[in-house]
């Protein structure tokens, strides 16, 4: 209910799956009264008495949460460490290391001063030796087991073999029967991952790309007389669904033979919502005002809290 800026309008750290820390760095600045959700939380907490919310920007943010994420798969205290021997804030240490970063969970050798990532974790040939020599049991360093070992009882990964059959129906109805091919949807982020790309600036992405676009293998569209820049029509008779789920879109199987819908699109985002409030209307379900303390405050008093602030 508050104006927040989103990705790109603030410096802010993130992880990806594979555990890479980099720095997002800010390239443009939040539209109207919008700012940061760490300074509408710093505003917010210090109208209502708390200390120590007096960030002054999100490098600040970032270097009190290190701590807690010590022990962490994604661990990015020691960069911070690293950071102040050299004189630096975290923010300047993750930006010198460009768009690489760093895997976490992250080590600092205070005695050579290098800062090491983890390619990977559960590393049986891991020794305790090889632990001290990097200098991962110094200081502010934390290991644990997932280091050298998986988080089950005996530290083995624990692979549970499920019979074929359970999967084979489904393996030999979804394959692709004579000329068909496997369609899946690609992720480029102009036009995925973000809300502010989809809605904000559709007309500069359609100017962009004013029709959807397809890659396929050369063999393929050669072996179909496709060849770049041709269009192109796709479907399916065969539309796998879900049935009694709010997960995606939901349709009867009827409709999954007329028309295919986007999980992306806005149509699909309006099936889910209409799903999920008809879901609520029959649980019974009520809309709770936030709970703050010990008071209960209506979501129009939580704005008149930060009004003078903007």
């Amino acid at each position: 209910m508050l104006p927040a800026a989103t990705w790109g309008e603030e410096d802010f750290v993130r992880a990806n799956g594979e555990r890479r820390i980099r720095l997002y760095s800010k390239f443009y600045d939040a539209p109207g009264d919008a700012k940061p959700d760490w300074w509408i939380v710093s505003q917010l907490a210090q109208r209502l008495g708390f200390d120590g919310y007096d960030w002054k920007n999100s490098n600040e943010v970032c270097e009190e949460s290190s701590r807690f994420s010590r022990g962490n798969r994604k661990a990015y205290h020691m960069i911070k460490v690293a950071a102040h021997k050299e004189g630096k804030t975290l923010h300047e240490k993750l930006r010198e290391m460009g768009t690489t970063g760093i895997q976490g969970p992250t080590f600092y050798n205070y005695k050579t001063g290098e800062l090491t990532g983890s390619v990977r974790l559960h590393d049986t040939e891991m020794t305790p030796e090889m632990i001290e020599a990097e200098g991962r049991t110094q200081g502010a360093n934390m290991v644990n087991k997932k280091m050298t070992h998986f988080n089950s009882q005996t530290g083995k990964i624990n692979i549970q073999k499920h019979p074929w059959s359970l999967f084979s129906d489904y393996w030999e109805w979804m394959s692709p029967k004579k000329d068909e091919l496997w369609h899946t949807n690609g992720r480029i982020n102009e036009i995925w991952q973000s809300g502010f790309d989809d809605v904000q600036r559709r007309s500069y992405i359609a100017r962009r790309w004013p029709e959807n676009w397809t890659e396929i293998h050369p063999d393929d569209a050669k072996a179909r007389g496709i060849e770049s820049g041709d269009k192109i029509l796709l479907y399916s008779d065969r539309v796998p669904h879900f049935r009694q789920t709010i997960k995606g879109v939901r349709c009867q199987p009827w409709r999954a033979k007329r028309r295919l819908v986007d999980p992306s699109s806005r149509e699909a985002a309006l099936f889910s919502r209409r799903a999920l409030r008809q879901r609520e209307n029959k649980v019974g379900l009520r809309t709770r005002r936030p709970v703050i303390g010990s008071q209960v405050r209506s979501s129009n008093e939580l704005a008149k809290l930060l009004r003078s602030a903007w």
